[in-house]
């Protein structure tokens, strides 16, 4: 969440510099909740200003928030592959371990039915 938290205030910062407004501290705040069944992940995000901001400037502001780069990749559907090599030359996404073959296949899906 510290990533989000700084890419949030980084892009605040760039925006309101680029816009010259008198917007000096700002604070942002996250926590998270996690619920198991459906298993489901909230992410809450509060920013808030030390100086008196303009009901526009605080409408922008929360929509540079909302789009942070960070912010939309987590709205997003999140796919995790992930594989094991043994070689450390191997590009994200490939490796020799698992196996794709059918079985393999079918023991991840029973483990993962069983966490």
């Amino acid at each position: 969440m510290i990533r989000l938290i700084g890419c949030t205030l980084t892009t605040l910062r760039m925006y309101i510099r680029r816009k010259g407004w008198d917007i000096t501290d700002i604070h942002c705040s996250v926590n998270m909740l996690q619920e198991v069944e459906p298993f489901k992940t909230s992410i809450f995000r509060t920013v808030s200003f030390g100086q008196p901001v303009t009901d526009d400037q605080r409408e922008r502001l929360l929509w540079v928030a909302k789009n942070c780069p960070v912010a939309k990749l987590l709205q997003g559907e999140i796919v995790i592959d992930t594989h094991l090599s043994g070689d450390t030359s191997v590009p994200a996404g490939t490796g020799n371990y698992p196996p794709s073959d059918a079985e393999s296949i079918q023991t991840t899906e029973n483990y993962s039915s069983q966490l």
